[in-house]
């Protein structure tokens, strides 16, 4: 009997005192309970994330397949269309020196009949440099690339962060004291996971890292613009007009309040964007990433929510440092470092 009411007086107080139970001490330190240790609910999401990207890598080579093989049928049949339209003008020529209603005569005519035909077919069929990237199907695959890329660099990214991150919050878990008082609690004692070396999603990550973060982005056209994507601070996906001139970077209110920006202290002025004149607030990102290419400190204007319709924007000004050439005929832009001037 004395050792029930001993138990009893010491359950009693944790209930009274709304003390959690040790597993819940320790999930809300961020930790998970597996293969008989406490990880880091992160930690554990690492392997997840590079098989996730690791399948996105796979999608991204069949887009980039699907949509280069639309490029060179178009570029094949601007070919054929040329050598038709040459051998068009030859049977012309021909038919001009042979005797009028002479089998020869005839011959050709069907002959420059059947050329004119295939003409007629091809130029229907071959999509027009300033068309390319803006219709379908081209379009909508490129679309698809761009958000592969992307999601892939959200999991390749944050994978980085948590393995990064991970001794530094192992060590500070192993010396907080609410976290060794609830591993001490449970029966049989908990213990915290060792910290690993993530050799196999390092090499993973480091291989599909090579695919996305390029020095060529895929484009698309929305009219006669073209729209690129990069990502701002290391996590949010935003697609940009590209504009070749000194045009500011501009984004929406809308995604810098997906971004967490703080704008209720920064300043406000009127600016002329395209033909309209609004009210833009001067904001910083701390990174904006195209491809393998990061731009850091970059200065912003943030639209006001009437502008919303006019979406982000970017000029070549905001690529310090790089040269960049739209590569129209394989819907790319391509950013390479500018070389460095020889020393006198």
């Amino acid at each position: 009997m004395k050792t029930v009411v001993s138990a009893w007086l010491v359950f009693v107080p944790l209930v009274a005192l709304g003390a959690d139970a040790p597993e819940i001490v320790l999930e809300k330190q961020g930790l998970k309970y597996g293969n008989a240790v406490w990880h880091l609910a992160s930690d554990l999401s690492i392997a997840e994330r590079v098989k996730t990207a690791e399948r996105l890598e796979r999608r991204l080579f069949d887009r980039r397949n699907q949509i280069d093989t639309l490029l060179e049928h178009n570029e094949r049949m601007k070919a054929q269309l040329a050598n038709l339209t040459e051998a068009q003008k030859a049977a012309r020529a021909a038919r001009n020196i042979v005797k009028g209603d002479s089998p020869e005569q005839k011959l050709l005519d069907e002959q420059i009949k059947q050329q004119g035909a295939a003409i007629d077919q091809l130029k229907k069929s071959i999509v027009p440099g300033e068309k390319l990237g803006a219709t379908m199907p081209l379009k909508a695959l490129v679309i698809d690339l761009v958000g592969i890329r992307s999601e892939a660099a959200f999991h390749v990214l944050t994978a980085w962060r948590h393995i990064q991150q991970a001794p530094a919050r192992y060590e500070a878990l192993r010396t907080n004291p609410e976290v060794v008082a609830a591993l001490a609690a449970l029966e049989p004692p908990g213990q915290l996971a060792p910290v690993r070396p993530y050799a196999n999603e390092i090499r993973s990550l480091e291989r599909i890292e090579k695919a996305i973060f390029t020095d060529e982005l895929p484009l698309f056209r929305e009219g006669k613009v073209w729209r690129v994507t990069g990502i701002a601070n290391e996590e949010l996906p935003l697609t940009f007009s590209l504009y070749e001139s000194s045009e500011p970077t501009a984004i929406t209110q809308s995604m810098a309040d997906a971004l967490g920006l703080d704008l209720a202290k920064q300043p406000k002025a009127e600016r002329k964007l395209g033909k309209a004149t609004m009210k833009v607030t001067t904001a910083r990102l701390e990174s904006l990433r195209f491809g393998r290419h990061l731009l850091n400190d970059v200065e912003v204007l943030v639209l006001p929510p009437e502008s919303e319709n006019l979406g982000a924007r970017i000029g070549l000004a905001a690529f310090r440092g790089l040269r960049v050439r739209v590569v129209a005929e394989r819907l790319l832009l391509r950013l390479e470092p500018k070389a460095e001037p020889e020393a006198k």
